[in-house]
């Protein structure tokens, strides 16, 4: 009997059967398909449930969204429960019944930036957490850089982050929140990138698959995709070999938290690798952005551990 494995989003199907209307992330809705391919070479199936696929317990959602050849979702009416899933809309009614190849544990620790800088001290920029204005005193002894970065603990894809001037910090901010060193990269890296940038290592069951080089726009800082900034895909052959010797034991220490999919954003500055941030849940890459072979093999790769996992 062949294996159902779904991906979950908080999100909606629109009328013409896509996961999203915007262009600019056509990405997310032609990656299921380029997946849902790769998982069918090893019989196994792939819908995809929305927030408009209700959860009615024991593992079961009433409907969901088959893929057809056609590239759009088709709705089913009928009960399903999936045998495996990746959860790419943080699910908040688990009972225990729901089988994700990230544990909960982990998806908790890739919801807080403040944890994840902690568990990998030594690698990350000098962070501290600010509960209020109180703790600015402590953040300015203890970081030097001119400038000073802000991020919410609990948000993605550059959303909320701030950089500050070391002597203006935002009376009116929002907290808590980390507040982290400013490393400048804009030196890029020899043989690789030119400018601003960070690298985002793909994991798939404990090994960096592939590897992204993500450049801000003219003039900003935050390479960040919804941010305007630009990604290019390079396979594992491609990684400076250094910042996969800097990257194992961050990976070690992730994955004793049960990730099976995730990444890692790096970057390098002041002659030095920094760890950014960890993301439990990463937007895959679809295959038209491929250029080398590299989202190809990261398909291939995904498929293997999903079916390791089903078997």
């Amino acid at each position: 009997m062949k294996k159902t494995f779904a991906v979950y989003y908080k999100r909606d199907v629109n009328e013409q059967g896509q996961l999203y209307s915007k262009i600019e992330e056509k990405q997310f809705n032609e990656a299921i398909f380029d997946l849902r391919d790769s998982l069918a070479e090893k019989d196994i199936d792939l819908i995809l449930i929305t927030q408009q696929n209700p959860y009615v317990g024991n593992g079961q959602f009433y409907g969901y969204w088959k893929p057809n050849n056609n590239r759009r979702f088709e709705k089913v009416n009928e009960l399903v429960k999936p045998d495996l899933m990746h959860d790419k809309g943080h699910i908040d009614f688990s009972d225990g019944f729901l089988n994700f190849f990230n544990s909960h544990d982990f998806a908790r620790l890739g919801r807080n930036k403040y944890t994840q800088a902690v568990l990998a001290e030594g690698f990350i920029p000098r962070t501290y957490l600010v509960c209020s204005e109180k703790d600015y005193d402590k953040v300015l002894e203890n970081i030097k850089s001119e400038q000073i970065v802000a991020k919410p603990l609990d948000l993605n894809g550059g959303n909320g982050v701030t950089l500050y001037n070391r002597n203006n910090l935002n009376e009116n901010q929002s907290f808590p929140v980390i507040m982290q060193e400013f490393v400048e990269t804009s030196g890029g890296i020899d043989g690789m990138v030119n400018g601003r940038h960070d690298i985002r290592l793909y994991i798939i069951d404990g090994e960096a698959a592939m590897c992204s080089i993500r450049q801000p726009k003219e003039g900003g800082w935050l390479s960040n995709t919804h941010q305007g900034g630009t990604i290019h895909f390079y396979n594992k052959s491609e990684i400076n070999p250094e910042l996969l010797k800097f990257a194992q034991p961050v990976i070690e220490k992730f994955d004793q938290f049960g990730g099976k999919f995730y990444s890692i954003d790096f970057m390098h500055g002041n002659d030095s690798w920094y760890m950014v941030e960890m993301n439990d849940r990463p937007g895959m890459p679809a295959l038209f952005q491929d250029t080398n072979g590299a989202v190809k093999e990261f398909h291939e790769k995904l498929a293997t551990m999903i079916a390791k996992e089903l078997a």
